[in-house]
């Protein structure tokens, strides 16, 4: 009995896999073209109903001093193009005084991801006292979808929505679910729109107020007839989106459509691009009969399973009733069809026959009053925290008592309002989210309520328990802000939106357990019909210092992009250890291209005749345009060029806004004034951060350049065989460098400069990018709270301050042994252009998150880069300081020794001079070693002069682009 089972048990899965083998090898390649939906072009959209029209200002007939003109991009009526930068007024007489809400019609003009800004001022004051926002919208710019080399569909390309839309004002921060309302006074009130970054096309001008919306019971004013209607639609075929950051996903789900066993298809609206307050998705439906219509989602919730997800839904740009604003999703671990309705049913909705649209929109605006809450909790406690450590100078002696109440008389009350604001707060919570089991910020909430309670009972010993308060990521302020950021977070999944009669029937959102298990071991054997690759001889191969799924993005962009158009097969591949490069070269392994590399890799290379001067190609001139010439240096031997700058650190002071100006200090330009600034700091336990500081034995050229090239010094004699560190300005350099520690009390170890910024005990020092994006996307309670300016430098003999840092990032190089050097230079001018590396900072964020910012060397694609516009021209003015150290043979040498000199003279108490002359020694002992290893000496006598590199050298082979006439 026993072997007849064991038979029929091999019979059944040697059947079931033949089955799955013979459906795998006859699949075919996924469909290449969207649905028509897809592909319709917007139309001006008319003032929504829901607003009651007061004023209507048509541009031809109240705008003087500006051209405008008709039917443009076929708009009914006139236009106006706004222009960066300026500004637009309007007369307008109102009959009575109130609050307004003002709107126009717009259309984008170009494909920069950077957020639209405007400034509306009423009577010549801007009432918000900031810019607003106008959203842009997105749509796919290929016609056909995009496949990489293995047949996995890829992300298409995004453009801007080209269609006018009618824009009325959101505050997104606050999460308020009303338009921004402007006050008008009665008679004549002087309205002016100013476009603050970028071009915009105006049609008519409204000023209105939203009526109310009428209730489902009165929007259903009879019975509708039923009808057996299903109209389907794919939830990635978004139609068009307001975020460039909302992508279409890949699930191997076999409960998704469509799905393959082969293939990754890109078959839902994911969680992780859809779920910021305001993300919003429209999609074009077209309806055959008119009638009354359900719409239901098949959707997935499982990131937050016991919350609500709120939503609001729209038709045709407005809300039916009032119902679809901010209707409850309940949470689903797994795809779930839901009708949207209530207790009795699903709504009906009436819809003529024609075209429609649908448009989902994320909304947090439930938990306003909680967000606001732990909010200015959050800022309560930075106020306390800033109190105690003036009163306690920032020591924590464990044997010491205060009496804090003396200092702070309503501390306790202070407290007792925290625990009923978050006890409030959980209540709310509760309402929203009615599930019997307790979620994550219920949790965390109950954790800081017990805190409070803890320092509450005994106030006087908070200054010794202030990782408990404020620092530290356990503290109340860290649970917080953890809290209040995770509220507004709504991760929902939608695979198909259904638009259905309520005799329709659904399609199941789930397989049975059977067919799952089989669909399931079907993709387990298609794995076994997967090609490997093979290595191709006509590929450039590029080797990457890059993580798996970067590389994975950049190869789907050279597939669909770059080899579609030249014609050029690039295959990239990680790589294993970017300092094996030269055993590579020598092993006749490499590559033809490197991405990613440190930047003295180039050096190394071409000095040893591995690389190839980028000089000699046709176009470099124009390339080199897209680059600070201070960041060529480390690439250049004699006269040639050996690498290219890929990404571009910075070097800038972040200070801590709340701090800086609850002690009354300026932010310091010059290191004199930081001497200045630090006295008031170290009074109350807070100190400068430089980054000597968190370096460790070494202190690399990034920490000690800008001392040495500021007081105009240098590392080396302009033929690289003598060190320049001993020459007065040198001396000087490092005289500063190190004084700061040893008379003025820097601290000579900061490990992480981040940590202690976040805790207020280094409120102000200079940091590169990675600090930045931390501060940026990692540290939200801090939100608002700091800011950026230029590295400190030294004044000149004119009066200018010199600024000089460095910006050392990653780079490419072409090896000299490829074979296919000019296909790999049109790769590397391709890569490097600012639309590719446009093309691939909007693709990184959509895939991986907001937090991947790409620092693209190219300037003019940094421009794109969506950071706050007041950073980003901070950063683009210190890069005009940028300064890298050339590279010459035994430099390496010289960094070492100027770090022995800070350690010797810091830790040691070493004479200046002296440390000076000795490294000068044995620095000019190496230079001239090296130069005879790499041919530049024989005997004693130079044979080959070695040219150090200046910036002037640089600019000199740049080639201004050539435009037609």
């Amino acid at each position: 009995m026993k072997k007849v089972l064991s038979l029929a048990l091999v019979t059944f899965i040697v059947i079931i896999t033949l089955v799955a083998a013979i459906r795998i090898a006859n699949e075919k390649k996924p469909i290449s073209t969207y649905s028509p939906s897809f592909l319709l072009k917007g139309s001006h959209e008319i003032l929504p109903s829901s607003y009651e029209l007061f004023y209507q200002i048509n541009q031809e007939d109240n705008v003087e001093g500006y051209q405008t003109e008709l039917n443009q991009y076929d708009y009914e009526g006139s236009t106006l193009y706004l222009n960066d930068g300026q500004t637009v007024t309007y007369d307008l007489h109102i009959l009575e005084e109130g609050e307004y809400e003002i709107g126009f019609d717009y259309i984008t003009l170009n494909d920069s991801i950077v957020p639209i800004e405007i400034t509306i001022l009423i009577n010549g004051e801007n009432q918000l006292d900031r810019n607003l926002i106008i959203d842009k919208y997105w749509v796919k710019n290929d016609k056909e979808k995009r496949f990489d080399r293995n047949n996995n569909q890829v992300l298409p390309q995004q453009t801007h929505y080209e269609a006018w839309m009618t824009n009325f004002f959101k505050d997104l921060d606050t999460l308020e679910d009303e338009n921004i309302k402007f006050h008008l006074d009665k008679g004549i009130n002087q309205i002016e729109i100013k476009a603050v970054n970028e071009t915009i096309l105006l049609g008519n001008v409204y000023v209105v107020k939203n009526k109310m919306v009428k209730t489902y019971d009165e929007y259903r004013n009879k019975l509708p007839e039923k009808n057996n209607e299903l109209i389907t639609i794919e939830a990635e075929d978004v139609s068009y989106k307001n975020d460039v950051g909302i992508i279409m996903g890949v699930t191997r789900d076999p409960n998704v459509s469509p799905s393959s066993s082969n293939y990754n298809l890109l078959n839902h609206l994911p969680d992780y691009s859809f779920s910021q307050h305001g993300s919003e998705v429209s999609y074009h439906f077209e309806v055959d009969h008119s009638g009354y219509y359900n719409i239901s989602l098949k959707y997935q919730q499982r990131k937050k399973v016991h919350s609500n997800i709120f939503l609001d839904i729209k038709i045709d740009n407005e809300f039916p009733f009032k119902e679809l604003n901010n209707y409850c999703i309940n949470p689903a671990s797994s795809w779930t069809n839901t009708v949207i309705g209530n207790q009795f049913g699903g709504y009906q909705i009436y819809l003529e026959e024609g075209l429609h649209t649908l448009t989902i929109q994320n909304d947090v605006s439930n938990y306003q009053e909680d967000y606001k809450s732990l909010q200015q909790i959050s800022e309560e406690i930075n106020d306390l925290t800033l109190k105690i450590r003036k009163i306690t100078g920032n020591q924590n002696d464990p044997y010491r008592e205060w009496d804090l109440e003396k200092y702070i008389p309503n501390i306790k009350d202070i407290l007792s309002d925290w625990e009923n604001e978050i006890a409030e707060t959980i209540q709310s919570i509760k309402r929203m989210n009615p599930q019997e089991k307790s979620n994550y910020e219920i949790k965390n909430l109950q954790s800081a309520l017990r805190k409070i309670k803890e320092l509450k009972s005994d106030v006087d010993k908070i200054p010794n328990k202030m990782t408990l308060l404020s620092e530290g990521s356990n503290s109340i302020a860290q649970t917080l802000t953890l809290v209040s950021n995770y509220i507004i977070d709504q991760p929902i999944s939608i695979d198909k939106i259904y638009i259905h009669g309520s005799k329709a029937e659904l399609p199941k959102a789930k397989h049975n357990f059977l067919y799952n298990t089989y669909l399931k071991y079907e993709g387990i054997i298609a794995t076994f019909f997967k090609k490997g690759e093979i290595e191709n001889q006509e590929e450039i191969n590029v080797w990457v210092n890059r993580p798996r799924q970067i590389v994975n993005i950049m190869q789907q962009m050279v597939d669909t992009t770059f080899t579609k158009e030249t014609g050029i097969k690039v295959n990239l591949s990680v790589m294993p250890d970017e300092q094996k490069l030269i055993l590579a070269n020598a092993a006749s392994t490499q590559p033809d291209v490197a991405l990613g590399i440190s930047n003295w890799i180039p050096y190394e290379l071409a000095i040893r005749g591995a690389s190839v001067d980028l000089r000699q190609f046709e176009g470099f001139g124009e390339l080199l345009n897209n680059f600070q010439s201070g960041a060529i240096l480390p690439y250049v031997l004699d006269d040639g060029v050996y690498g290219l700058p890929e990404t571009q650190d910075f070097q800038l002071t972040l200070y801590r806004k709340d701090i800086m100006e609850s002690l009354n200090l300026e932010i310091p330009e010059t290191y004199e004034e930081i001497k200045y600034i630090l006295p008031t700091l170290q009074r109350y336990g807070m100190n400068f951060f430089l980054p000597l500081s968190s370096a460790g034995g070494l202190k690399p050229y990034a920490a000690t350049s800008p001392f040495i090239y500021q007081y105009s010094g240098d590392f080396y004699s302009s033929d690289g065989l003598n060190s320049t560190i001993n020459t007065e300005e040198s001396y000087k350099a490092l005289k500063m460098m190190t004084d700061l520690y040893t008379i003025y009390s820097l601290p000579q170890q900061a490990p992480s400069f981040y940590e202690y910024f976040r805790n207020g005990k280094l409120p102000i020092g200079v940091a590169n990018f990675s600090e930045y994006k931390k501060l940026l996307f990692a540290s939200p309670e801090l939100a608002g709270k700091w800011n950026i300016a230029l590295h400190p430098g030294v004044e000149n003999e004119n009066g200018d301050i010199d600024r000089w840092a460095t910006g050392s990032a990653q780079s490419v190089v072409m090896f000299k042994k490829s074979y296919k050097q000019l296909e790999s230079w049109e790769f590397i001018k391709w890569w490097m252009s600012k639309e590719t590396q446009v093309d691939f900072m909007h693709t990184l964020q959509s895939v991986l998150g907001s937090e991947y910012l790409w620092n693209t060397a190219n300037v003019e694609a940094f421009k794109e880069l969506p950071i706050p516009d007041e950073h980003k021209e901070v950063i683009l003015q210190q890069w005009q300081h940028l300064r890298e150290v050339p590279r010459v043979p035994g430099g390496y040498m010289v960094e070492r020794e100027v770090s022995n000199i800070w350690n010797k003279v810091v830790f040691d108490g070493v004479n200046l001079r002296l440390a000076i002359d000795d490294a000068t020694l044995t620095i000019n002992r190496e230079l001239r070693r090296k130069q005879k290893e790499f041919g530049y000496i024989e005997g004693d006598k130079v044979v080959n002069k070695y040219i150090v590199p200046t910036i002037e050298q640089v600019e000199s082979w740049k080639v201004k682009p050539k435009y037609n006439e």
